[in-house]
């Protein structure tokens, strides 16, 4: 992955990222942005408007570019 040179990272999960991917992000000077947080949610909530409407923002967004959109399971929930 890090001959992509990624600029962002679109996190869609209500739980942190691992320590491996924030060492990543770390590492090569990532944007980390975590959206699936929802307060006093669980795990199972969907994402709400808001959020796909900020995803969007972002990935929209050129200067991010490239990116990549994850989650810690890797499928279903970024469709994968």
């Amino acid at each position: 992955m890090e001959k992509l040179g990624l600029r962002c990272i679109v996190w869609l999960a209500p739980e942190e990222p691992n320590q491996n991917v924030m060492n990543f992000v770390d590492d090569q000077d990532i944007q980390l942005h975590h959206l699936g947080v929802l307060e006093g949610g669980n795990a199972s909530d969907p994402i709400t408007e808001d959020m796909i409407l900020e995803a969007f923002d972002l990935i929209l967004d050129k200067q991010n570019h490239p990116m990549a959109i994850m989650c810690n399971i890797g499928r279903h929930r970024t469709g994968t």
